[in-house]
């Protein structure tokens, strides 16, 4: 047989209507009302035996909103992590101007960096090296170029 633990109802992520809570032996816990996301209405809990502990009550329109994100933790980790993109995104474009840097990534730099510093140790070294640098570059400058492609196709440039 299964028990159920709480009834619940969300509204635009943020918790509505009457919220009701039971103890796992059947007994009623607590019962709430919510609107949109405030505290509103009778509140009452009950002991494990049923008896009333507690009764509150609360006007919608003087409380503060207390909507619980309804986001798992992971959605919650990768909203984070857009939102840090975001910004991240915003600061390069404030130093380097909106067109280029829509254009271009702080990551496309780094690689070209890499390019140029190990062109430029070729040109002025004779080393043993000299093919195994010579491909670096090459698959630098191809891993760029590719990648590059995709960011744009996948943004729609």
């Amino acid at each position: 047989m299964e028990q159920r633990l709480q009834r619940v109802k969300f509204l635009y992520g943020k918790m509505h209507s009457r919220w009701t809570d039971w103890y796992v032996n059947g007994q009623k816990a607590q019962e709430s009302h919510w609107i949109h996301g405030k505290r509103d209405g009778n509140w009452t809990w009950w002991g494990m035996q049923g008896d009333v502990e507690k009764v509150e009550t609360y006007d919608h329109r003087h409380e503060p909103d207390r909507g619980y994100s309804i986001h798992t933790d992971l959605e919650a980790s990768e909203i984070v992590r857009q939102i840090q993109k975001r910004n991240l995104q915003r600061s390069w474009e404030i130093l380097v101007g909106r067109f280029v840097g829509s254009l271009v990534k702080p990551w496309h730099i780094a690689c070209w960096l890499l390019v140029f510093i190990l062109a430029f140790g070729l040109i002025h070294a004779k080393t043993p090296w000299r093919g195994t640098a010579l491909a670096g570059i090459v698959a630098l400058c191809v891993t760029s170029m590719v990648t590059w492609i995709f960011d744009s196709k996948r943004h729609g440039r």
